[in-house]
Order: structure tokens, then C-alpha cells, then sequence
């Protein structure tokens, strides 16, 4: 069996064994767990096939929001059919418990690179996260909206015989879809839990509103960005309730305050994704890549060119923002003349409504604490459930992290205009189904150039 190491948690007594059966297959070893479900590694029986199997815990199987909730995850993720949407291949119930069948990947977790790495090189960052922002905006062209979007739900698989990195976004479990009634409880659910991650909230999720729509995702990709190349998140504090009122209240750092080095162009973009009103980001995800793609590597520019670019003789939607709003001097420390300064240029009208609606959503949590401690007896009294953190797909022990490959010089890319005007949207690419084909390790010894295309289809050198 092979090694299960101390990230991902200690055994719970309703894990399921080596050699255990969910339907057609046969389980191998827990991956990971999370608050409402256990992944683990499986084999088709028949054909012999590796599989990753997200199982709902036990506590959960009778409870009909949560359960229609996990099937939702399935049934939006493999509508999708995007080469980087993790692939669903199959669902079942063995003994009370639903599953969800996925394709075997292997690699780690965006959240996994940052933290060993720190802040990532703009280029390589972009270049794993611009896939991201293409499979986000399909979703949206199909009235799905993810939620819960941030570095974990991002996974790094290495595929091919070069070990190629495709990024795959994970975790379809909070999503808002075509449909869908009006959410009466916004972004808790009936026992006083809160759905998503407050990190990486958009205001109008820390407020608990139920109006949640696509610019929601936006700022939870803004706040991504923001980490990767920084190194620090963008919203932090001493707990939950310190976070939520962080994000939904207090003005975030100038990235260039934290990297001086970051382009201004980089800078404006992010900060414009991270508006507290939604209606001040922009028009939509593919317009908010398109401002980052001068500053991914020239061959990502390339091959993502037409799935971002905009118009350029198109007028832009909305005014340009002043310059001020958006950007800082590269040598400025944040300080408390600073915060206040963007605080006053946000408008202080709008402070006392975000306080209002954040106030009550922690009343509402903390009220739903009780309801929850009665609904689940066995749970923690401080382990309110949550969407699973864990990757729902596989993490090969022991692989060596892929050498990153610095970008060919090329010249400094064009001012890109804090706001940039809407287009047509590109077409949605057609699914490609990408798998590991043999080992990580180059066969030739040779260093090799590699990017993945809107299409899904690995390009080497």
C-alpha cells in the first residue's frame, strides 16, 4: 500500500479500508478528507483502471441539502467538459453513501507550490492560472458559478512522458447554476455553516448576500493572483470573523507595496478584480485575463491570445479608474496613512451597509453553531462542516517537484489600460482528455520546453 503521509490527516474510524468496494470498484488508500467527504485512490474492476472516488462521510448521507449538494458537484463539473475541469466519469451509492468517480491525477496543489516556493515569478504564474480563468469564464457562459475558488481547488497534474503540467480546477460543490432557486440562506447553509473559504470571498459572499453572481468568482481569482505573486494573501487575520470583516470592509495592499518588482499594468488589474463592488470589476473573467495576458510568457501569450484578447478599437465599457485607486509607488510601506487614504477613496458611504451585512452574518454563524451541534451529536462542537479542502484527485508520494522552465527573453509588454473593453466571447474549447501516459522523468535527460493550449494539447519543444 503505498505511504498516506501526515497531511492528509489522521484515520477516521468510517474511512474505508484497502480492498473495500464502492459498486465497480475496489479502493487502493485514502487520499485525502475533507468536511463532507473522503477521497480516495480505487481501481475500476473490470478495467483495471486507477480512479480517484469522492466519498460523502456517513453523517452526511441522510441529510438531503448536503447530499443534493454533493450530486450538484458531479453534475456540474462533467457538464463542463473542459480540459481543465477535473473529468467526472462516473457517480454511484454503495451502502447508504454516494460517490463521485473522477479521472487519476498526479502532482500537487497550487496552495502546495506557493507554500514551498513563496512568491512565484509573474510569468509562471499567469501561465498556470490564465487555464484557470479560461475554465472559469466557460462555466460562466453556461450560468455556472463556481464559489469557492482559491489555490487548493487548483491542482498541478503532471502528465506525459516529460511530466508536462496541466492545471485542473477541482471542487464543483458550492456552485450556483442555471436555474437554481434564490438562495434564501446565501452563503450559509440551514444549520449556521458557512459555504466557501473566507480568504477568498468576494465581499458580497462575506456579507452573506444572496445575489452571488459571476463577478463573485472574479474576485476570489483577483485574490489568487494576488497570492501567487506576492506570496501573501490578500485578506488575513486572527480568525474567521477578523477575515470576513477584512474582506468585506477593509481596503487590500497595493501588491507592489509588498513586491516593488510587479509590473503596474499586473498591479491595476488585480486591485480592480479585488473592488468591493462588484459592478466596479470587470465586465467579466475573460477581460480580466485579457488585461493579465501581456504579462504571461511570450509562448502562453501565444497560445491564449485568442481566448483572451479583446477588440482594441472597441470602446470600454466604463470610465477609466484614476490612477491613484489603483496603484503605488514601488518604494511605499503600507501604513495607517495609506489604508486610510484608500479607504477615503472608496467611500466612506459605503462602509456602514458592509459592516451591517457582515455583522449579521457572524450573528447568523454564531447562532448556527448550536443548530449544528444538535443536527451532528458526533462532531466537534468547533468543526462547523465545510466544503472539502482536500484535492478531490490523487497526489503521487514522493515526485519531485517539475524544474521551472524561465520563459524566453522577450520585450516588455505594451500599458494595458486599467479597464479594458468587452468582446464577444471566445468559443468554449472542446474537451481534451489529458492523462498521464508514462513517468515524470524526461527519457532523454534533455530539458524540454513545455505549455498547455486552450485546447488541452501539451506543446514541447
Amino acid at each position: 500500500m503505498p505511504h498516506v503521509d501526515a497531511s492528509e490527516g489522521p484515520m477516521s474510524s468510517d474511512d474505508l479500508a484497502p480492498g473495500a468496494r464502492l459498486g465497480r470498484y475496489e479502493v487502493v488508500r485514502r487520499i485525502g478528507r475533507g468536511g463532507f467527504g473522503t477521497v480516495y485512490e480505487a481501481t475500476h474492476r473490470e478495467l483495471r483502471k486507477r480512479v480517484a472516488v469522492k466519498v460523502l462521510h456517513r453523517e452526511f448521507a441522510l441529510h438531503p441539502t448536503v447530499r443534493a449538494r454533493f450530486t450538484r458537484e458531479a453534475v456540474a463539473a462533467s457538464g463542463l467538459r473542459h480540459p481543465h475541469v477535473v473529468d467526472v466519469t462516473d457517480v454511484g451509492v454503495s451502502e447508504g453513501q454516494p460517490f463521485i468517480v473522477m479521472e487519476f491525477l498526479e502532482g500537487e496543489t497550487l496552495r502546495e507550490r506557493c507554500a514551498r516556493e513563496g512568491a512565484l515569478p509573474v510569468a509562471d504564474a499567469l501561465d498556470l492560472l490564465l487555464p484557470v480563468f479560461d475554465a472559469i469564464a466557460a462555466a460562466h457562459e453556461q450560468a455556472v458559478v463556481h464559489r469557492d475558488l482559491k489555490p487548493d481547488n487548483v491542482f498541478l497534474a503532471r502528465v506525459g512522458l516529460h511530466g508536462a503540467e496541466v492545471p485542473k480546477l477541482l471542487d464543483f460543490g458550492i456552485v450556483k447554476m442555471r436555474g437554481d432557486a434564490p438562495d434564501r440562506k446565501g452563503t450559509l447553509t440551514g444549520s449556521g455553516a458557512l459555504l466557501g473559504t473566507p480568504a477568498y470571498m468576494s465581499p458580497e459572499q462575506a456579507q452573506n448576500l444572496r445575489d452571488v453572481d459571476a463577478r463573485s468568482d472574479q474576485f476570489s481569482l483577483g485574490a489568487m493572483v494576488y497570492e501567487c505573486v506576492t506570496g501573501r494573501r490578500a485578506f488575513e487575520g486572527d480568525g474567521m470573523i477578523d477575515i470576513l470583516h477584512r474582506v468585506a470592509v477593509e481596503p487590500v495592499a497595493p501588491p507592489r507595496a509588498l513586491r516593488p518588482d510587479l509590473p503596474e499594468g499586473l498591479e491595476a488589474a488585480v486591485l480592480r478584480a479585488l473592488e468591493k463592488s462588484p459592478s466596479a470589476r470587470f465586465d467579466d473573467v475573460r477581460a480580466f485575463g485579457a488585461a493579465l495576458l501581456p504579462f504571461a510568457s511570450a509562448r502562453m501569450q501565444a497560445l491564449w491570445s485568442a481566448a483572451f484578447t479583446r477588440g482594441a478599437d472597441e470602446p470600454p465599457s466604463r470610465p477609466a479608474p484614476s490612477p491613484e485607486g489603483v496603484a503605488a509607488a514601488p518604494s511605499r510601506e503600507v501604513g495607517p496613512q495609506t489604508l486610510h487614504r484608500m479607504e477615503s477613496q472608496q467611500g466612506r458611504g459605503r462602509r456602514w451597509p458592509l459592516l451591517a451585512g457582515t455583522a449579521a452574518l457572524i450573528a447568523t454563524l454564531l447562532a448556527g453553531a448550536d443548530a449544528l451541534r444538535e443536527r451532528l451529536p458526533g462532531r466537534s462542537a468547533t468543526a462547523a462542516p465545510r466544503p472539502a479542502p482536500a484535492p478531490a484527485v490523487a497526489r503521487a508520494p514522493a515526485v519531485a517537484p517539475m524544474a521551472v522552465v524561465s520563459p524566453p527573453p522577450a520585450v516588455s509588454p505594451p500599458p494595458v489600460p486599467a479597464r479594458v473593453a468587452q468582446a464577444p466571447h471566445a468559443p468554449v474549447p472542446r474537451r481534451a482528455v489529458v492523462r498521464r501516459v508514462g513517468a515524470d522523468a524526461g527519457v532523454d535527460g534533455g530539458v524540454r520546453r513545455r505549455a498547455v493550449g486552450p485546447n488541452g494539447a501539451v506543446i514541447e519543444d
